[in-house]
């Protein structure tokens, strides 16, 4: 399973995301926010491209690389592998 820097499990970005949509509808519906940008770095980067892509009032994302693409890339594929998911992984 993928973990951060505390050794805590991480989804690599597929359920932080549910985070970011809060802080989302928080910015739409308390500061009446008609347009938002993401901006995330490493894992970061990849909860704002998921919850860029899915949620409609997302405008902007600015990504920013993992800092170890490979090792993060080796956890992607054993994380999903344990949720029942088969990838193909070509480095």
């Amino acid at each position: 399973m993928p973990v951060n820097r505390k050794e805590e499990l991480t989804g690599l970005g597929f359920f932080e995301n549910h985070d970011l949509y809060a802080a989302i509808d928080y910015a739409i519906q308390k500061k009446n926010q008609k347009h938002i940008a993401l901006l995330g770095w490493s894992m970061g980067a990849s909860t704002a491209l998921i919850a860029g892509c899915e949620h409609p009032a997302v405008s902007a994302i600015i990504a920013d690389k993992y800092t170890i693409l490979k090792q993060k890339s080796e956890h992607l594929v054993l994380f999903s592998e344990n949720q029942g998911y088969k990838l193909l992984y070509i480095y």
